[in-house]
C-alpha cells in the first residue's frame, strides 16, 4: 500500500504508521512532523472531504506552534463534520490555541 495511502494516527507527540511510534524514534524529531504534513496535505488533496486529515493537521501544526495554520485545519475539520461527537473536542482545542497575532 503506497505511504500516501496509509491512515496516520496521532497522539500527543507521537505519529504512529501502523508500528513502532515513527517520530520518537528519528533522530530528528521535527523532520518527521514535517513528513507528517506533507503526507496528511496529499491525503488531503487526493481526498479534500477527509476531515480526521484536518484534525491531524491541526494536531501536527499545535505542536509545531504554527497556532494560525492549526485554527485552519481545525476550521476546516469542523466545517466538513458539523456537530460530530468529536466536534466539541475540537472546539475545545482551539479555543485553548492563544490568539492570533
Amino acid at each position: 500500500m503506497p505511504q500516501e495511502f496509509i491512515r496516520p494516527r496521532f497522539t500527543r507527540s507521537c505519529l504512529f504508521f501502523h508500528g513502532p511510534p515513527f517520530v520518537r524514534a528519528h533522530p530528528r524529531p521535527f523532520a518527521n512532523f514535517e513528513k507528517a504534513i506533507a503526507l496528511l496535505r496529499k491525503t488531503i488533496e487526493i481526498d479534500p472531504k477527509r476531515a480526521l486529515a484536518y484534525l491531524n493537521l491541526g494536531d501536527v501544526f499545535v505542536e509545531l506552534n504554527h497556532i494560525v495554520e492549526a485554527r485552519q485545519a481545525y476550521a476546516k475539520y469542523l466545517e466538513l463534520v458539523l456537530d460530530s461527537q468529536s466536534a466539541a473536542d475540537v472546539r475545545k482545542k482551539l479555543a485553548a490555541l492563544a490568539p492570533s497575532p
